[in-house]
């Protein structure tokens, strides 16, 4: 099987040097402490990080990946710690309520790894030319196995102008490492681009095990305002906030499918007029698929989307209630690890591929 990145979030080392931070942001939910912001680089994946701290606890949802040449406002680079001495308990074990609001103001929640680029490869036949380079392939190396190009024409012809594999890339987009180079195998001398090894994987990925929330709109006289807004709040809250792992949502409440990818969003709570009843606005950070192909690796571009929700909560800030105020999604699922399903292409095989992935993951 492919092999995939540690998705935990780093652990924070016992001794940091720190500035204090105003605590009038609006992000900031612990107020009446003193606040600080705080720098450590994570041996385990070389990356600098800051964090947002109340005394010594760290605040949910403040931990932000810095780009390697940022420098965090008020630090002298020279103070940020290396070392391997680890809090006992790490951030990815710290846990929010999901059935809570946060707390009024503003309130970010991140995954800590974003999609990378894909295409959604439409059942017309855009995946053709790769599976058949695949078939060459497999025929160079003298395994006896049907042809992949040929299932995939005989049972993943359109049904819609929609149909494709754009659920394959969203999840393989969030299983798998990026392929950030095209590879020339010995084996007949097949050259793969980036964008024919994340087409692989999104055919490999068309069925994986996931997590189902919501129920999906087919037809007339479904309820078009589903997924309830309560199941929405606490599905992106755990998974952002304490899984801190992206999760796949289809933009489009109708007929039609457009699975996008929420990496992360900033939740902002205000007070309604009456007891216990709130305004959420969930600003998320929504990545799409290229409009083409292309071999350029990166991050998924995204766009801000808005989701706007009046609640009513009980007496320690449980939401009982919940009713969209505009437009809602149709479901959300969280791709979780590879499976078969009975509707994938059969001949696509994870052990054959292997070896191509590996390559195509290093410079």
């Amino acid at each position: 099987m492919f092999r995939r990145p540690d998705a935990s979030a780093p652990a924070i080392p016992r001794e940091l040097r720190c500035r204090e931070v105003s605590v009038d942001a609006p992000s900031v939910s612990l107020a009446t402490e003193r606040q600080r912001l705080c720098r450590f680089r994570d041996l385990i994946s070389g990356r600098d990080y800051q964090i947002q701290l109340a005394g010594r606890r760290p605040i949910v949802g403040s931990l932000e990946r810095l780009p390697r040449e940022a420098a965090a406002p008020g630090l002298d680079e020279s103070l940020v710690p290396e070392t391997r001495e680890r809090l006992a308990i790490p951030l990815a074990a710290m846990t929010i309520d999901p059935e809570r609001l946060p707390p009024v103001g503003a309130t970010r929640f991140e995954a800590l790894r974003k999609p990378f680029r894909g295409y959604w490869w439409p059942w017309s036949g855009a995946l053709y030319p790769t599976l058949a380079k695949y078939d060459e392939w497999v025929r160079a190396r003298g395994l006896s196995r049907p042809s992949a190009l040929e299932w995939e024409r005989a049972y993943h012809r359109p049904l819609s102008t929609w149909s494709g594999h754009c659920n394959g890339w969203a999840a393989s987009s969030l299983l798998y490492p990026e392929p950030i180079r095209g590879v020339v195998v010995r084996d007949g001398n097949v050259s793969f681009g980036v964008a024919d090894i994340k087409g692989l994987l999104a055919s490999l990925s068309f069925c994986v095990r996931y997590s189902f929330h919501g129920q999906r709109y087919r037809q007339a006289g479904d309820d078009p305002t589903d997924i309830d807004p309560k199941l929405f709040h606490r599905v992106l809250l755990d998974n952002l906030g304490n899984r801190r792992r992206g999760v796949a949502v289809d933009v489009n409440a109708g007929e039609g499918v457009d699975n996008q990818i929420v990496s992360g969003g900033v939740w902002t709570v205000s007070r309604l007029n009456g007891d216990r009843r709130f305004r959420v606005r969930a600003a998320l950070d929504i990545h799409i698929y290229d409009g083409g192909l292309s071999d350029v690796p990166g991050v998924a571009p995204f766009s801000t989307r808005i989701y706007t929700y009046d609640v009513t909560t009980d007496v320690e800030g449980r939401v009982i209630e919940a009713a969209w105020v505009g437009e809602n999604p149709d479901f959300l699922w969280v791709p979780l690890e590879p499976a078969d399903c009975g509707r994938d292409n059969p001949h696509v095989k994870s052990t054959d591929l292997d070896e191509l992935v590996e390559a195509a993951k290093n410079n």
